[in-house]
Formats: structure tokens, C-alpha cells, sequence
């Protein structure tokens, strides 16, 4: 039996990772939609949820209780994250353009971007100290402001500007945080003009502050410098630091677009959260406005549509009739005044204490919980396929795919893609580039990788030419030229065609560091995309494996662990925050380039580099060509995540492989410590694009470290010395 899969047809773009789209791809775990590539663009690698972030402020919460980690969700959600900022929105071409990455195009857009906080109603000098509220993650990113200020003064005096909810529950929160360090004044005079607030509400609102000695200043702020709020009175208040929550106001790109939008710059949506002129754009959140009835921004509001929003991106694609957003007339206020106390506000029901504050705990936790991953997704996958239009049925309905020559990506693709990039080879699309070498004497190697699912393909692009980059410099040779074979999804072209652009742009981005020329390209469909690039170095300062010399010491650039940490991603592994997905994507886009400069004014010999054998069978390497054998104090630097737990718990495929062709040829002598027991499994870990493994001459090592923090930013890492040959090559 033949069993086709499906070619991707359908390009969902999901921007931002607001309470709205975060449902939309929790609901993609749970179903797959044959024929559909989704990408999620965001500004970040994780999204804080609004509802804790009063307890996120006052230390109640912890940074990773609080935010919802994307690599994560994508990675179960079949969706691919690309971490940038959109600059401009094409709606009439469908492409969405970024600030970092080339431009994507879509077939069907939703748009849960949030808001700015509202600042051009104010004057706000270049020397004031002040923090907008929106988007929430600026806020939470620079707490530290406060931090630092109060570090140096005994009392500061920090200015709220504005008297909504959120003005009220960030002044709680400060004041929980910094107790009695701070003094807060709110000015508005619009105190909590919120729809359904209550009376009884308010006064108890203004009892509680009141209580915690925040004072509210009944007047409208008109500017801000290095030490006053000036009010509409002229008064001057006295500030440190200034947090603004004076309402919120719409993006740039959004205003600038064709989209219908209302007097404030707010998306105007229908009942099914389309918008009024481009039928295939969703949008939800502080960025949309209903056209049908009037309601408030909100954390609340963004949820509740995005109950709705999950369920009509897909009947939309599977041309089914969409469901109607129906907005609750009155709405559960929950207010955080500190000190795991809150306030609730129900219809004509206003109660405060610590069990509404558990109340509030309970349901911001459910929802959070939605995007938790404690382990690898099990159970049945409900999956649906698209409808095809009939060209891309027609493709489907062909027995078998062209596999060798033929499996390459559309003609017209590749030369598009060519002339967009001013190519010299488009003209004539030779078959080969003739290379002028200043001598007869080149470094060549050539290196595979497969696509790690879920991951940005323009990063994919960069780690691939710097793992390709690191054969080159291990050698002590300069990249003069590379070509490239693309392995591209067998999908439809604007899949492909997304996947071309990112992985050639990833990989361009790098070279362009080293001025190597791209000499020729390849590209072919599979259902494993990866890339594999073949790179030509020049000499610089010819070594090899065999130039290690007794006594010296044994360095490496930076430190391990890709193997067993994108394993533990791979499952779910809770200890692998979005921040430390974000360590891993740092560590592999660390180029090792800069160590040329160093060997050059320094007597460095740069002998290999570790990547999917391990360290310890690269180190073996080294120890038998040159006749030594390597003393080892293996230390926790040596980890890219010091957590001994996960090193031990989750491995590479490869692992098993690269200890049982290693681990004959070393010595535990001084395995004695817990530690050092431990430590130990990070000698078979695969690096991808990993570390170059350096020796250096003890009379050195000042010298080289501090030339080498210069160059880096930070201190290489000793993992022990050479030695006289012994019977094991290696000894721990």
C-alpha cells in the first residue's frame, strides 16, 4: 500500500504570543491539520501571562511560573518559532515583513500582538527614569531599574501615572516588593473608571491603599523629567522612577496597514473575529475592537476570545461556518493588593481577603497548567486534511514522487530566490563557479545536519555553516568559499519557498562575517530537511591533531551539552525552561571565528573541534596522533546548564554509541567525588556546533586567557593538561 502524506498547502501565521494565539497552538497539539505549516512570530521566547503578574512582581510567583515557554509549545505544536518583531504588514501581497528575518508569506494571518502603553499625551524628558506597563514584558524586564535605584538610596519615590485596574495592581505589587524602601503616588484623575466597577469596590480599593500608604493624587499628569511629574496644576511631584499605565494605544505597522481600524488605531473585528475588509485575517486582544458592542481591554477578554479564535481558524480553513464571539455583558474582576490578599468584583458582590486571593491563584493556574508539558505527547492525535485545490490534488494523486534527480525544488523558486539576492549565476545559472586560490594549498570538509523540528530555519541556517565553519578553524585556516545542499520539506512552494529564504539567509549571515564566496548550491526535497555544506579553508596557521606537546594545557572554547539538552527539550523535560532553550540557540550561534586572531598573537594550537563523537573521542583523537594521553578535571563550567540531574536523566541518541567506542581508553582514577560522578556522561554528549579544543603552553596561560576574554567576553574553559603516554589516553 501506498501511504502518501500530504504536501503542506496552507501557511498559518500566527503574530504574537498573546492569551489568544497561545490557545490556538495548544489546540495544534492536540490536533494535527494535514496540509498546514504554522509559524508563530514573536518578540521573545516566552510570553508572561497577565494575570500573574502582580504576583510575578512581588515575588510571589517565580519568573517560569508566570510565562508561558513557546519553544516548548511549539515544539508540541508542530509550529515554528521565529523570535522577531513585525516592522510592516502586506495585506493585499499577504506577506508579513520582520525587523531580523526576511519576510514571510502567509494564507491565513491572526494577529494577537497586545498594545503600548499611551504615552504621547505626555512630555517626557530624555533624562526621566520611567517603565510603560505595556507590553507587559517590558515591564517585567525592567524591574531591575528599581532594583538599582534602591540599591543606592534608602527611599525612592516612584510615580504611577494613570488609575485603572492595572495602575492599581502594579502600585500593590511595587509596594509588596520593596515594602517600606519605597513611597508610590498614583496620579490620575480618572481613579478606576473601569465598566462594572463597583462602589463598594472602589472604597474598599481606597481603604487597602490607603493602608499600605500609597497616595493618590487627583490631578492629570502633563510631563516628566530627570526628577518631578508635573501635573496639570503645575505641581511638582518628586520621582525617582515613573511607571505608566495612562491607557494603551495601538502598534505602528497596524495603523500604517490597510486594515480597517477605529479612531484609536485598533483592529476592527466581527463576531467571528475576522476583520472587516480581509477576511482571511484574524485578530483577538488589546489590538482588536469589536465592531458589534463596546468592551474594555482586557487580560480576560483576550482568553475568552481566544476560545473562540481556536475554533475558527480551523473551520476557516476547513470552509466551515465560524462559531460567534459573544462577550459577557458583566465580567469577574479579581485585584491583587498584596500580601496574598486581593479583592473580587462580581456584579453587586465585592469581597477582599487571602481566599479570594487563593480563588484568583486557583484559576490563573488552570489556565496556565493548558500550556504545561511534563512529558512527551502520548495518546491519539486527532487529525484532519485540508481541502486541496486541484493542482496540488493532482500532485497527491501521482503515485510515486520523483526521487533522485528529480526531487529538487521548483525551477522557479530557486531563481527567484537567486535574483532577490543579486546573484551573479542568475543570468547564465551555470553549473559550477570557478575559485581563484592564492596558492595550491586548500583545507576542505564537508559536514551534515539534520533540521531540528520546531526551531527558527534562519538559526538553523547559522548553526549549520558555523558546525561546517568549525572543520575550517580546527585546521587554523581561514573559510574562503562554501557551497550548499538544501534537504527542503515536501511541501507546496510557499512552504518551500520560506524554508529556502531562512535556511540561505541563516547561513549568508555567517559567511558574510568571513567573506567566504558561495560557490555553488544544491537543493532537493525530503521528509528529513537538513543541510549539508562543503567548505574550502586557506591556509592561516596550518595544525593537526598530532601537534599536541607534552605539559601543555587543554582548553575549550565554550562549553557543552547540546546533546542530552535538546534531548530533555525534545521531551519535555521541565527543567528546560524557555531561558534555557535560549542558553542552548546562544551556544551553537557562538561562532568560534575570534580564535584565529588569538593563535595568531599567542603560541595556541587550536587541534580539533568536538561535535557529534563527543569530547572524549575527539580528545582520544588527539592523544594518539600526537602520543600523550590527557589528564582531565572535569568541573561544572564545563556545562552549558549546571544541573547534574538532567545529565544524568536524558541522552542523546548517540550517546550509547560514543561511550562504547571511547570508554575503553580512559581511566576513572580520580573519580571519587559525587561530583565528578555526575560530571562524567558529558564525555559522550554530541555537540552541534560546538567547541574548538585548544592546547596551550603553561607560561602562557595569563596571556591567552586574557586575550581570549578580550575577544569573547568571557573566560575560555581548562579541562586539564597533557602527559606523557600512559596505557589509557584518557584520565579523569
Amino acid at each position: 500500500m501506498n501511504n502518501q502524506k500530504i504536501p503542506n498547502f496552507k501557511v498559518l501565521v500566527l503574530v504574537g504570543a498573546g492569551h489568544a494565539n497561545v490557545q490556538v497552538l495548544k489546540h495544534l497539539s492536540m490536533n494535527k491539520y494535514n496540509g498546514l505549516e504554522v509559524i508563530l512570530v514573536n518578540d521573545g521566547f516566552s510570553a508572561v501571562y497577565s494575570g500573574m503578574t502582580p504576583g510575578l512582581i512581588e515575588n510571589y510567583y517565580k519568573i517560569e511560573e508566570a510565562i508561558i515557554d513557546l519553544p516548548k509549545l511549539c515544539n508540541n505544536s508542530r509550529a515554528i518559532l521565529v523570535n522577531d518583531s513585525v516592522t510592516k504588514l502586506d495585506e493585499n501581497k499577504n506577506m508579513v515583513y520582520l525587523k531580523e528575518h526576511p519576510p514571510i508569506k502567509f494564507d491565513l494571518l491572526s494577529l494577537n500582538v497586545g498594545s503600548q502603553t499611551k504615552t504621547d499625551h505626555l512630555e517626557i524628558s530624555d533624562y526621566a527614569k520611567t517603565i510603560n506597563v505595556k507590553p507587559i514584558s517590558n515591564l517585567i524586564n525592567q524591574l531591575n531599574i528599581i532594583d538599582q535605584i534602591i540599591s543606592k538610596k534608602e527611599i525612592v519615590n516612584c510615580s504611577v501615572v494613570g488609575g485603572g485596574i492595572a495602575a492599581i495592581e502594579v502600585s500593590f505589587a511595587i509596594k509588596e516588593r520593596f515594602k517600606e524602601k519605597i513611597n508610590i503616588n498614583i496620579i490620575s484623575k480618572k481613579l478606576l473608571r473601569e465598566k462594572n466597577i463597583k462602589n463598594k469596590t472602589k472604597k474598599i480599593l481606597e481603604k487597602f491603599l490607603k493602608l499600605k500608604n500609597i497616595k493618590i493624587i487627583n490631578e492629570n499628569a502633563l510631563s516628566i523629567d530627570e526628577n518631578y511629574v508635573i501635573s496639570e496644576k503645575k505641581d511638582k511631584i518628586l520621582t525617582d522612577i515613573s511607571i505608566i499605565s495612562s491607557g494603551v494605544m495601538s502598534l505602528p505597522w497596524i495603523e500604517e496597514s490597510n486594515i480597517n481600524t477605529d479612531k484609536n488605531g485598533f483592529i476592527r473585528v466581527n463576531q467571528t473575529l475576522q476583520t472587516e475588509n480581509y477576511k482571511h485575517i484574524f485578530a483577538a486582544g488589546d489590538i482588536c475592537s469589536l465592531n458589534f458592542t463596546d468592551r474594555p481591554k482586557s487580560g480576560v477578554m483576550a482568553v475568552r476570545q481566544g476560545e473562540v479564535l481556536k475554533k475558527n481558524i480551523f473551520k476557516f480553513l476547513l470552509e466551515q461556518d465560524l462559531a460567534l464571539f459573544k462577550p459577557q455583558s458583566n465580567w469577574l474582576y479579581l485585584i491583587g493588593t498584596g500580601n496574598g490578599n486581593a479583592i473580587m468584583n462580581w456584579k453587586n458582590i465585592s469581597l477582599s481577603g487571602h481566599l479570594i486571593w487563593k480563588m484568583k491563584e486557583f484559576i490563573d493556574k488552570k489556565f496556565m497548567n493548558k500550556f504545561k508539558f511534563l512529558k512527551p505527547m502520548s495518546g491519539k492525535i486527532s487529525s484532519q486534511t485540508l481541502k486541496l485545490d486541484s493542482k496540488i490534488q493532482n500532485q497527491i494523486s501521482i503515485n510515486m514522487k520523483c526521487e533522485g534527480c528529480g526531487s529538487k525544488l521548483s525551477k522557479n523558486l530557486l531563481v527567484d530566490y537567486l535574483e532577490k539576492n543579486q546573484s551573479h549565476n542568475t543570468k547564465i545559472l551555470s553549473d559550477s563557479t570557478s575559485l581563484k586560490f592564492p596558492n595550491n594549498s586548500i583545507t576542505q570538509s564537508i559536514d551534515h545536519i539534520k533540521y531540528f523540528k520546531s526551531m527558527n530555519p534562519y538559526i538553523f541556517g547559522q548553526i549549520a555553516y558555523l558546525h561546517a565553519q568549525n572543520d575550517i578553524l580546527a585546521s587554523g585556516n581561514k573559510v574562503n568559499s562554501f557551497s550548499v545542499s538544501l534537504g527542503l520539506p515536501n511541501n507546496e512552494k510557499k512552504s518551500q519557498k520560506f524554508f529556502l529564504e531562512y535556511f540561505m539567509e541563516g547561513i549568508l549571515s555567517e559567511s558574510k562575517k568571513d567573506g567566504g564566496i558561495f560557490a555553488s548550491g544544491h537543493t532537493y526535497t525530503s521528509d528529513e530537511p537538513g543541510i549539508t555544506i562543503n567548505m574550502n579553508g586557506l591556509d592561516f596557521k596550518n595544525q593537526s591533531k598530532a601537534d599536541a606537546k607534552e605539559g601543555e594545557l587543554i582548553y575549550l572554547t565554550k562549553p557543552l551539552g547540546i546533546g542530552y539538552l535538546m534531548s530533555a527539550f525534545m521531551n519535555n523535560a521541565e527543567e528546560i525552561s524557555s531561558f534555557v532553550y535560549k542558553k542552548i540557540i546562544n551556544n551553537m550561534t557562538q561562532s568560534n571565528k575570534n580564535i584565529l586572531e588569538i593563535i595568531n598573537d599567542n603560541e595556541v594550537k587550536i587541534l580539533t573541534d568536538i561535535s557529534g563523537y563527543g569530547l572524549a573521542s575527539h580528545l582520544i583523537d588527539v592523544c594518539s596522533s600526537s602520543n600523550l594521553s590527557a589528564y582531565l578535571d572535569l568541573k561544572d563550567d564545563l556545562l552549558i546548564m549546571n544541573n547534574f540531574e538532567i545529565l544524568l536523566k536524558y541522552k542523546s541518541s548517540a550517546y550509547d554509541d560514543n561511550r562504547t567506542a571511547s570508554e575503553n581508553m580512559i581511566h576513572f582514577k580520580n573519580l571519587i567525588t559525587t561530583q565528578k560522578k555526575n560530571i562524567f556522561p558529558i564525555l559522550y554528549d554530541p555537540q552541534t556546533s560546538g567547541p574548538l579544543l585548544l592546547s596551550v603552553k603553561e607560561d602562557q596561560k595569563e596571556k591567552f586567557e586574557k586575550s581570549f576574554m578580550t575577544n569573547y567576553g568571557f573566560f575560555p574553559i581548562k579541562i586539564g593538561l597533557f602527559t606523557e603516554r600512559k596505557d589509557f589516553s584518557i584520565i579523569v
